[in-house]
């Protein structure tokens, strides 16, 4: 949510009047402050020597664990009465109460600024006169926009003495357009705060971390990601530009290696998620040119992502365009996104994940555009699917950890066989889903090869030229019902269809004792016709053949666990079923397969 300020005078904060506040409002008496020499400073530019810019030594996480020991101060914050808010003294001295440390404090001011300050939506679109941004103005009206969120939580660190500078410069916030650059000396559009805790400087950002503002209006969604933020991800969206000295400015994003304002235009802006798990986006362009396809990288480097989903839209209309682009995970917690826009043009690319597979929302990640010159006319729409392909949660499922990574299987024959590993007593079954035409029975395209207690070969046949999505659905040993929840989805391209139709419906009970029917394979078979029907399983001990004119029964080869029989077909549109068991009591005969006369 960016804000359209100018750059202030000042940009080191300084008491609003000449009083010094170490003597007029003394700290408290368990304020531990951690400069050298142990006061407490009004800094000034003079100061600045003194209190130089420089990178902090260990990132957030190295400094805060575990952000639940601020629980009591958190709440202690967010319960302040109204009548602290007479003044920012008033209310400091309300708010540090709980607070053992300089980072306490300023944990305690963040939490009360994001929860209690609101953006002020109409000053920011000039909707009513402007108001001032004075810390006072700010605490009487609880409206804000970031210069002067910016000032309370400066004028709250000033009433304590912790030494605080109000940076301004450019944002990449609410309307950030990728394709309009900043250009150095442009009016700044955005006021964040460095503050100088435990002996070095650290970034926060309190306008975004209260919330932000969609369908013009501002939502307040209080995230830690902007407290004491890590120099590397501020610099994502934030660069420092003040008093018109690019360089004296470099100093305020706090790294060894500053970004040039060509690098902070050029990298994608990634939304509180992508920041806060640390997201890699390659290549880091928020506009990528485009010839026929592109492909773009994501992994977390902080934690392991288990979800992604991409939507593509056209840039203008921002109407989604489905069918053209293919998620899947190459490696645990790293996805590529594949993109082969249909249209010259411009589009959207949005990116969404989790690192939960609790979770069923998805979080934004970042958006990039992309400008296509050139297109693959002949192009094949991949399935309408947003979701990463592959396993999110292979263990949830009954599924192998390999099964987790879901690529792209290229068949040039119209048959392909597809290796499924699962746990031991996982029930499987499986669908086959063309990008553009329906297929008719499309479970009986695939027929489940059981090679051992965890392994599966699942042959496909493809009727169609094009890609597919071939469905994988499970139930564990221990779960009840008819249905099986769905757990994983791969790719499959078909260069060559097959004239083959349709295995013979295969029945659970044929998967169970891990029955392979050998002939006919298909489920079409010919009308008043002699047929040799043929399987093998190591687990019956009776078969037999059922058609409209009774029943034939099948008998072993053998030395072998085949079962064969002769049957005379009934007339064409008659169904043919084989049944079978593993027990030769007075049982019912269980349906092994099913086939139709043409």
């Amino acid at each position: 949510m960016g804000c359209c300020f100018g750059k202030a005078n000042k940009n080191i904060i300084v008491p609003e009047t000449s009083v010094n506040f170490r003597s007029k409002h003394p700290p408290p008496p368990k304020f531990i402050l951690y400069d050298p020499q142990n006061v407490i400073v009004n800094l000034t530019e003079e100061d600045e020597e003194l209190y130089s810019p420089t990178p902090p030594k260990n990132d957030r996480d190295q400094l805060i664990p575990d952000l639940a020991v601020f629980n009591r101060i958190d709440q202690h914050a967010k319960t302040a009465p109204a009548i602290c808010r007479s003044s920012a003294h008033d209310l400091a001295n309300y708010l540090i109460e709980p607070c053992k440390t300089d980072i306490d404090i300023v944990r305690a001011f963040y939490i009360w600024v994001c929860h209690n300050i609101s953006y002020d939506v109409d000053s920011y679109f000039g909707n009513t006169t402007q108001r001032s941004n004075d810390a006072k103005t700010v605490l009487t009206t609880g409206l804000a926009v970031c210069e002067g969120y910016s000032n309370i939580f400066a004028s709250l660190c000033r009433a304590v003495g912790i030494p605080v500078k109000k940076v301004s410069g450019y944002a990449k916030g609410y309307g950030h357009d990728a394709e309009t650059p900043f250009v150095i000396g442009q009016k700044t559009n955005h006021a964040w705060n460095a503050i100088f805790v435990q002996g070095e400087w650290r970034l926060v950002e309190t306008t975004w971390g209260a919330g932000n503002m969609s369908n013009n209006q501002f939502h307040r969604e209080v995230t830690d990601v902007y407290f004491l933020m890590d120099p590397s991800l501020m610099v994502n969206a934030h660069y420092p530009f003040m008093n018109n000295n690019e360089a004296r400015s470099h100093k305020w994003q706090l790294l060894q290696k500053p970004q040039s304002l060509d690098q902070f235009n050029t990298s994608i802006k990634k939304y509180g998620s992508g920041l806060e798990w640390e997201v890699d986006i390659t290549p880091d362009l928020s506009v990528i040119k485009v010839s026929r396809k592109t492909e773009i990288i994501i992994q977390s480097k902080r934690l392991t992502l288990v979800k992604v989903m991409a939507v593509l839209q056209e840039r203008n209309s921002n109407t989604q365009i489905d069918g053209f682009l293919f998620v899947h995970q190459i490696s645990k917690g790293k996805f590529v996104v594949s993109v082969q826009p249909p249209f010259k043009g411009k589009y959207k690319l949005s990116l969404f994940g989790n690192i939960s597979n609790e979770e069923n929302q998805l979080p934004g990640i970042a958006h990039i555009i992309l400008d296509v010159t050139d297109v693959d006319e002949n192009v094949n729409p991949y399935p309408n699917v947003n979701m990463s392909y592959g396993a999110n949660d292979p263990k949830a499922h009954g599924l192998a950890e390999s099964m987790r990574c879901g690529g792209l299987y290229v068949s040039k024959t119209g048959t392909i066989g597809i290796p499924v590993e699962t746990e031991p007593g996982v029930s499987l079954t499986t669908e086959l889903i063309h990008s553009l035409k329906e297929i008719k029975d499309s479970r009986d395209y695939s027929s489940l090869e059981r090679k051992s207690k965890t392994k599966y070969i699942c042959q496909v046949r493809l009727p169609y030229c094009g890609f597919y999505e071939f469905k994988i659905f499970t139930r564990l040993p221990n779960q009840s019902g008819s249905t099986l929840p769905f757990a994983a989805r791969v790719l499959i391209e078909c260069l060559n269809p097959t004239n083959k139709g349709p295995f013979p419906t295969t029945y659970d009970f044929a998967k169970e004792i891990q029955c392979t029917m050998i002939q006919p394979d298909s489920k079409a078979i010919a009308a008043e016709s002699s047929v040799v029907f043929e399987v093998c399983s190591s687990q019956l001990v009776v078969a037999t053949v059922h058609t409209n004119a009774g029943k034939f029964s099948m008998t072993p080869v053998k030395d072998s666990s085949i079962w064969k029989c002769t049957v005379q077909t009934p007339r064409k549109g008659e169904e043919i079923t084989l049944y079978g068991n593993i027990t030769s009591g007075s049982g019912s005969l269980k349906g092994l397969y099913k086939f139709v006369t043409v």
